[in-house]
């Protein structure tokens, strides 16, 4: 669904205050997500539609039609890592409702397009190299040094 009004609330105070509202047309958000312009009271605008037109495991297409700003909210599990773009240009992808993921739309239709971009993955990918480059260079180093000392000595 697309929400038209946030509740602000801390993490610790995050499920207590999701009890409260009612999710299809609010959404709870903690202090620390990107700050968010919209009501905080329930806001009774309808009308607002958000369609999945495309989903992966690293990649989701989102078609909306917001009568007023408002966040989509994706009623799976938020994880660092996910992108987002609205209409082609960078968003956050924020907390909501304590696990959910959800993004900021403004009034009007929009593309939405989120991709999961494994932060460790460049980083573990260079560790594996350097452990394989190191399984065959150590050796190749050791061997020429004992072929060295071989000849020298012998």
């Amino acid at each position: 669904p697309i929400v038209h009004s946030v509740t602000k609330t801390s993490e610790e105070q995050c499920t207590t205050t999701l009890g409260n509202i009612d999710p299809s047309i609010s959404a709870v958000i903690t202090d620390d997500t990107a700050a968010i312009e919209l009501p905080e009271q329930e806001s009774l605008i309808t009308g607002s539609t958000a369609r999945i037109t495309k989903y992966s495991n690293n990649r989701i297409e989102i078609h909306a039609s917001a009568e007023a700003s408002g966040i989509v909210v994706l009623g799976d599990y938020y994880y660092p890592g996910w992108a987002a773009t609205v209409d082609g240009e960078a968003t956050d992808v924020i907390n909501v409702n304590c696990i959910m993921r959800g993004i900021p739309v403004t009034e009007g239709q929009h593309d939405i397009m989120l991709t999961y971009e494994e932060r460790t993955f460049i980083p573990g990918l260079i560790v594996s190299f350097a452990a394989v480059a190191a399984t065959f260079v150590v050796p190749l180093v050791f061997r020429n040094k004992l072929q060295k000392r071989r000849t020298k000595n012998g």
